[in-house]
């Protein structure tokens, strides 16, 4: 378990970009926002192989996997039963020369 920040790459199917779909999500980024340890988020697509996700920052890695099982719960609600989560520390002083939003 790391100590520091987590970042989570998550993956799943999707064929649905439009723009109603991004308003329909708004309560589900808010959502997202509260969750314990949540520092930020950046939401994924790529349209032409169909897959949508997002890269995730979070205080722990304890914390981020406590997020990523709510997460494949929510998003089983909504049909997404396949759901791919990475794990990664990150070096923080080479990351804050590139200037990464560590929180």
């Amino acid at each position: 378990m790391s100590d520091g920040p987590v970042v989570i790459f998550v993956d799943f199917a999707n064929h649905d970009f439009s723009a109603e779909r991004t308003e329909a999500l708004k309560p589900m980024a808010e959502e997202i926002g509260r969750a314990p340890g949540f520092l930020w988020k950046i939401w994924t697509e790529d349209r032409a192989a169909g897959r949508a996700g997002g890269v995730y920052l979070f205080e722990s890695r304890a914390l981020a996997e406590t997020y990523v099982e709510a997460h494949r719960v929510r998003l089983a609600k909504r049909g997404v039963h396949e759901m791919v989560a990475e794990y990664r520390t990150i070096n923080p002083a080479l990351s804050a020369i590139n200037g990464a939003p560590l929180g």
